[in-house]
């Protein structure tokens, strides 16, 4: 507002805007940084900014957050537990533990929710259905119909990966084959 109309003060921004005059001068110092901000980033959606103590780790965890969720990772409070600390660690960063107030106060700050995953939408290769439905008509041609079951939704529960995940908007499901498996290497 203020780049576009020079002409306005600090206090008709705040009188607008029903924030302290602080607060305008804050920003407009700052209005560069806001300005290039990218919009999909975790800062940008925040509605205010707040200090954080351990600002290394907060910002290591946010970009691990933010790949992690862009990878379809399933991220719990343990998840995030174990990997704060390690960031911890590889910081050297002493007397710092990842209690529960602070993995909340994380997932505040960037906006994390959890959220349980829906269908198996992101599965469906639909490019690919008519040569699968051909192949598989080929296949079951040398079996009799009564030996012919469904066994699709069967799972090993014992791989099952959980079904909520923390994400910043609802996520798609996807159904487990034996190639897309949930590895804990990204971990």
């Amino acid at each position: 507002m203020k780049h576009d109309n020079p002409g306005l003060t600090g206090v008709d921004l705040a009188k607008k805007y029903r924030i302290s005059e602080q607060s305008v001068s804050d920003i407009l110092k700052r209005s560069d940084f806001w300005l290039n901000l990218d919009d999909d980033t975790a800062l940008a959606r925040a509605k205010r900014q707040r200090k954080v103590n351990y600002p290394n780790i907060e910002e290591a965890m946010s970009m691990w957050v933010e790949r992690a969720i862009w990878n379809r990772v399933t991220i719990t409070d343990h998840i995030l537990q174990v990997k704060t600390k390690e960031f911890a660690d590889r910081f050297g960063t002493a007397g710092f533990n990842a209690s529960a107030g602070w993995i909340t106060n994380f997932k505040k700050r960037n906006s994390l929710s959890s959220y349980r995953r829906r269908g198996e939408i992101g599965s469906a290769p639909l490019q690919d259905i008519p040569r699968y439905r051909d192949e598989l008509q080929t296949l079951l041609q040398n079996y009799e119909l009564k030996n012919i079951f469904n066994c699709d939704e069967l799972a090993l529960y014992w791989r099952l990966e959980p079904s909520k995940t923390l994400a910043y908007a609802p996520v798609w499901g996807e159904k487990k084959t034996e190639r897309s498996n949930y590895s804990y290497d990204y971990l």
